[in-house]
């Protein structure tokens, strides 16, 4: 059964918008959701304010940072913005090259920041959060670079001989663990998951 359509009138919906009010306020005075206000905004076709005037940053001092050797990231937490997708785009608008993240893990200055924050007990996703790096990166370098037990730097994972293959991988273990446990060559525990 298709869900009920709540009645409300687009016409107010649209004279409150137009009239400079936000979608919160309208939703509270017509005692509505936000959502069936955004909702009837997008059916309506109108083109949702900003909630405030978009940051500006100088193109020239984001690519100075960048090219004096600051992350994307610390760029970010520098400027308060809230995602790095913006500083990507400067970057390749001012034909700036991008550094390969699998080369970022190779910078003396990266693997002491990581090693730091590894210390300070953060997750493998926190770490990549704070220096701008996929986290699988992350967790090759603590497993190659500074040989890192996987039991410390991610919760323990019970298993039995009697699990699966794939219950195993679902535990979020590797395919060379998963062939030590088992026995199995990489190949054989490979072929069995992408088989499944």
């Amino acid at each position: 059964m298709p869900a009920r359509r709540i009645e409300v009138d687009n016409t107010e919906i649209k004279r409150r918008y137009e009239n400079g009010e936000g979608s919160t306020a309208i939703a509270k005075a017509l005692n509505v959701s936000p959502n069936t206000i955004l909702n009837r905004l997008r059916e309506l076709r109108i083109t949702r304010r900003r909630s405030g005037p978009a940051p500006k940053y100088d193109d020239a001092e984001i690519c100075r940072m960048y090219q004096a050797g600051a992350s994307v990231a610390d760029i970010k937490e520098k400027t308060g913005a809230k995602n790095s997708a913006t500083f990507y785009a400067i970057l390749k608008r001012n034909g700036v090259p991008v550094r390969l993240q699998r080369r970022q893990c190779e910078c003396p200055h990266t693997q002491a920041r990581i090693k730091e924050l590894h210390a300070q007990g953060l997750t493998q996703a926190a770490i990549a959060e704070k220096v701008g790096i996929n986290r699988n990166y992350i967790g090759k370098f603590l497993r190659q670079e500074i040989a890192v037990d996987r039991k410390v730097w991610q919760p323990p994972v019970r298993v039995t001989h009697r699990m699966s293959i794939q219950e195993m991988r679902d535990r979020d273990l590797t395919i060379d663990e998963i062939a030590e446990i088992t026995g199995e060559s990489r190949v054989t525990v490979f072929q069995e998951l992408h088989n499944q």
